[in-house]
């Protein structure tokens, strides 16, 4: 098991025959074939994860706004503010 783990990463590979390199080569490129399909499907499932996180955050932010609309229209039907103040809201 030693042997084929130096092999794999390149070590003692001088008394291998080409039948043994040939295999070699076909079980690091089958390795290197799940790594990638792993390595895909765990890329998919973080964007996934950030496509709802990104809705949430919209979400939120329509929330927000709506809910600063309504403060500010109370606020100006109230008349409560001083000029400068309507003047910042209007810049909004």
């Amino acid at each position: 098991m030693e042997a084929q783990l130096r092999h794999c990463i390149g070590e003692d590979i001088e008394m291998l025959g080409m039948k043994e390199l040939k295999q070699l080569e076909r079980q690091l490129k089958t390795g290197a074939e799940r790594i990638r399909s792993k390595k895909i499907r765990i890329i998919a499932e973080h964007i996934n994860w950030l496509k709802g996180k990104q809705r949430a955050i919209q979400e939120e932010n329509t929330r927000l706004k709506k809910r600063l609309h309504e403060l500010h229209d109370d606020t100006i039907s109230s008349g409560i503010l001083e000029p400068n103040a309507r003047k910042a809201i209007q810049l909004w």
